[in-house]
């Protein structure tokens, strides 16, 4: 008895070792996704290119900030695809998006993120509050937004508010897309309100 002991505990031992293998080669990789920028920015007006812009903070709801990509289902239904995920953080990425759309319409120099570095105070700060983005029902991916452009010189600020819709399918990088046009939709709106709050002399509300 004494003798079978370790041979069954070897043989327990090889068998979880099998398991775990196979259970490993099974698990497929995940798959990574980011946002990108799309050439929708015209070039800047006059005047317009004197600006210095800061995008400071970009907010999610909790059910965002997560690594896997998610889509809104039926009765209250929120689906996790949890081989189908983030690249970065979300919230930085979409900041990045939106820095890469502002830099073409007000120049590269003129716009910054949070973590970079500059040497003068921006004109212009954007804080960026998402309320709702991702793919609803058939199909189609809506991004609901509010944003605040303040001047921490003058002790002003005003808030702007948008929503985009824009047509996806069943696919997840078609979804990743979709949300990129829409992204760009509301970085271009964005920049109007930049443009149109500059121009008149940054009015509060």
């Amino acid at each position: 008895m004494t003798h079978l002991m370790p041979r069954i505990a070897i043989t327990v031992s090889a068998l979880l070792s099998i398991f775990l293998f196979v259970g490993c080669a099974s698990s497929p990789e995940p798959r990574l996704y980011l946002l990108e920028a799309t050439p929708d920015a015209g070039p800047a007006e006059v005047g317009d290119s004197e600006i210095s812009i800061l995008v400071d903070v970009v907010t999610l709801p909790d059910h965002l900030r997560r690594s896997e990509i998610i889509s809104r289902g039926a009765r209250h239904r929120v689906t996790v695809a949890n081989f189908d995920r983030w690249a970065e953080p979300l919230d930085r990425n979409i900041a990045n998006v939106v820095v890469a759309h502002l830099s073409s319409r007000y120049g590269p120099e003129n716009v910054f993120d949070r973590y970079a570095r500059f040497t003068t105070e921006p004109d212009i700060l954007v804080r960026l509050r998402i309320l709702e983005f991702g793919e609803t029902q058939e199909n189609r991916v809506t991004l609901k937004a509010t944003w605040e452009l303040s001047d921490s010189r003058a002790d002003t600020s005003r808030i702007f508010s948008s929503e985009f819709q824009q047509p996806s399918s069943d696919s997840t990088d078609a979804t990743v897309e979709a949300m990129s046009v829409a992204l760009a939709g509301l970085s271009h709106a964005i920049g109007i309100s930049i443009s149109e709050w500059h121009r008149r002399g940054r009015e509060p509300i």
